[in-house]
């Protein structure tokens, strides 16, 4: 819980001053962040779709953001590879552990009616 209160800090602290200034759509908000913020908004957005929310930008999009922003040297090189790494599994180990929790009672209420007949 303690990571997700500093997570939540650090969205606070550097990406909201920035969303006050473009509040239009979901994709001008994303690329606002992503010219303001060239740091930690693209690792953030990807910890966020490979958790599991859908964004209107795909993955491999701003995976090739950052190595175009690195070879411009606003990011060095190390720092976009580790923040890779940090990005995704923190984004799938958040996925894991909801459904890990949450997965069997969900399917156990709603599972049931996905059934083949159903969906054609």
């Amino acid at each position: 819980m303690a990571h997700v209160m500093a997570i939540l800090a650090l969205f606070l602290i550097f990406v909201v001053p920035e969303l006050i200034d473009v509040l239009d759509t979901p994709d001008t908000i994303i690329a606002s962040l992503l010219r303001h913020s060239a740091i930690i908004v693209p690792f953030l957005l990807l910890a966020a779709e490979e958790g599991g929310v859908p964004l209107p930008v795909p993955g491999d999009v701003i995976i090739a953001y950052v190595g175009y922003r690195a070879f411009q040297g606003a990011i060095p090189y190390p720092l976009a590879f580790v923040g890779f790494l940090a990005a995704i599994l923190a984004g799938a180990s958040a996925l894991y552990c909801l459904s890990s929790r949450w997965g069997k009672p969900w399917y156990r209420s709603w599972g049931n009616s996905c059934t083949s007949a159903r969906l054609d």
